[in-house]
């Protein structure tokens, strides 16, 4: 099997999981000889006080970031597709130029890119969309439609993910 290293923004909402959901289950569909390896992106500005910059490292931000409907909802889409989805790893960037964007890309070894085509609707103030860097990228790029429910409840959207 070829393991492919998949790269998807992420603002930690339940929506951007649902394009691994629909990656993972069209492979399954497909019966691709394919494993993947997921890595999340999340545009954030870290601001510039230097108590923060100092102190705060991407690992703590990214863990005050994850919710647990997040992680649960991960959870369940790695022991669905295990046989698919290998591993994740989380990435916080925060330039604003396609270059540093090219070589986060490339320091991680990325295949492929899939993404929304709607923007991030998080409330935190310091995430910030990346289509923009996204389609200048020259590697493959697959734009997925996600259907975001108007209001739901917990359990109505992690139920999604049984299916």
């Amino acid at each position: 099997m070829k393991t492919k290293n998949i790269l998807i923004p992420t603002d930690f909402s339940l929506e951007s999981l649902n394009i691994v959901k629909t990656l993972l289950s069209e492979a399954v569909s497909k019966q691709l000889e394919e494993t993947y390896h997921i890595v999340f992106i999340t545009g954030y500005d870290k601001g510039d006080s230097i108590r923060d910059l100092l102190f705060q490292s991407d690992a703590s931000i990214i863990q005050k970031l994850k919710t647990n409907e997040f992680n649960e909802a991960l959870g369940i889409l790695k022991n669905k597709y295990a046989k698919y989805f290998i591993s994740s790893k989380f990435i916080l960037y925060n330039g604003y130029f396609q270059s540093r964007f090219n070589q986060v890309i490339s320091c991680n070894k990325i295949d492929e890119i899939y993404f929304s085509a709607t923007k991030p609707k998080s409330t935190l103030k310091n995430i910030f969309c990346l289509n923009k860097n996204i389609k200048k990228c020259e590697l493959p790029k697959y734009e997925i439609q996600i259907e975001t429910p108007i209001k739901s409840f917990e359990k109505e959207r992690l139920a999604g993910f049984f299916s």
